[in-house]
């Protein structure tokens, strides 16, 4: 018997290493039975599962559409070979519920508001109102160079309502898994100097006193917590900001190597921090984390029941991921999982957390009331990104009519 945990990871049908080696070992004379296990219900298209049933069995034809036809229907809404589809593979599989576990209910807290300092608010408010008018003219354009540059000018509010240092930097590093290379530059000489002068200015972010306030009071309490941010520039200033405190931390994020036999013996991997994270009498109670690079292949559940969240992005997938990470199967019925939300006043980040809301509401519903929720609702993430721009209009129409 062959199992293969986490089998979304060989779902690319153009080739790729990990899919054709794992695909390849199917194969072998001596494999009698197999098995797939994926904790992902609602891949990107119908053509994701094309290569798991290849593995489960791959002499014979399952799915009966090649990878062609199963693009095609993900595209056209309510295709009537859909229907087809789903009837060949119910036969060969078996799903399990998240509302099917058992679960303790989860405690998500009340935001946390921020204030931001006075010069984060100058800079905030100024780039905010210089991308209005580029948002309201995008609001029904479909250009790749338009969503490219929505995107990148979301990130640049995003972080300015966290850290305006990380506005320093060009988005090359951190819009790379987008394809997106665009650098903003802004010309108000102004601001800009206030940018480079920010720690200057404002020593710390408010958001990085709030979480060191709130970790602070948790582990007073002898519990452990993850702390999730989007920037992996924030992760390390953050990381930095609690050793002044006396708060260590361990850090996972993408450049944190994985356990393999060519790392030294005395290299903290992924795996190692993990380890020791569970261990009672661990040096550190705190692991600052990255949704994008750890947020489904970690189980911190047994060790640590307090998430907080420094900034998020409107990917509602990775945050239902990262919640998931210490609300799983074995919890014992009386532990409470906490999420804590640290939110700039006025700012995108109350927008991200309501239709972060409205978002994981509808995916649940979704993944709870079907038996193979193989899409959602076609995954139009063009109409999804439009939808979270005009959030963003429309918060900014509110918070300016109150002035």
């Amino acid at each position: 018997m062959i199992i293969l945990d986490e089998a979304h990871k060989i779902k690319n049908i153009d080739g790729g290493i990990w899919a054709s080696s794992v695909l390849s070992l199917a194969k072998l004379s001596g494999v009698k039975s197999r098995v797939v296990l994926t904790g992902t219900p609602v891949p990107n298209g119908y053509e994701d599962i094309y290569n798991l049933y290849e593995f489960i069995w791959p002499n014979k034809d399952i799915i009966n559409f090649n990878p062609f036809q199963l693009r095609e229907m993900s595209t056209k809404q309510f295709d009537p070979r859909v229907e087809q589809l789903i009837e060949s593979i119910a036969p060969f599989f078996i799903r399990i519920k998240k509302k099917d576990l058992g679960l303790p209910p989860v405690n998500n807290t009340d935001p946390i508001i921020v204030k931001m300092g006075s010069t984060q608010r100058e800079i905030y408010d100024f780039i905010e109102n210089k991308y209005l008018g580029f948002f309201e003219e995008t609001q029904d354009e479909r250009t790749s160079i338009s969503k490219n540059l929505l995107k990148a000018r979301f990130i640049r509010l995003m972080q300015a309502a966290t850290n305006p240092n990380l506005l320093r930097k060009p988005l090359e590093n951190y819009l790379k898994e987008e394809g997106i290379e665009n650098e903003l530059f802004i010309d108000d000489s102004e601001i800009i100097d206030k940018i480079f002068r920010y720690k200057e200015l404002e020593a710390v972010p408010k958001k990085f006193e709030t979480v060191k306030n709130l970790v602070t009071s948790l582990l007073k309490k002898n519990e452990k917590v993850i702390i999730w941010a989007t920037f992996i520039q924030n992760i390390i200033e953050l990381q930095q900001y609690l050793t002044q405190f006396g708060i260590t931390s361990e850090l996972l994020y993408g450049d944190v190597p994985t356990d393999t036999d060519e790392i030294p013996e005395h290299v903290f991997t992924r795996e190692k921090i993990i380890r020791k994270f569970h261990d009672p009498n661990s040096s550190f109670k705190v692991i600052i984390a990255n949704p994008f690079a750890v947020a489904e292949s970690i189980s911190l559940h047994k060790a640590c029941h307090n998430a907080i969240y420094l900034e998020r992005t409107f990917n509602a997938a990775n945050f239902i991921q990262s919640k998931d990470r210490i609300h799983r199967v074995g919890l014992a019925p009386n532990v409470i999982t906490n999420y804590y939300y640290i939110i700039s006043e006025n700012s995108i980040d109350e927008t991200i957390h309501r239709r972060l809301i409205e978002k994981e509401a509808r995916m649940l519903e979704l993944i709870e009331s079907q038996e193979i929720p193989l899409i959602s609702e076609n995954m139009n993430y063009d109409i999804d990104l439009i939808d979270d721009l005009k959030a963003i209009i429309r918060d900014y129409v509110r918070r300016t009519a109150k002035v």
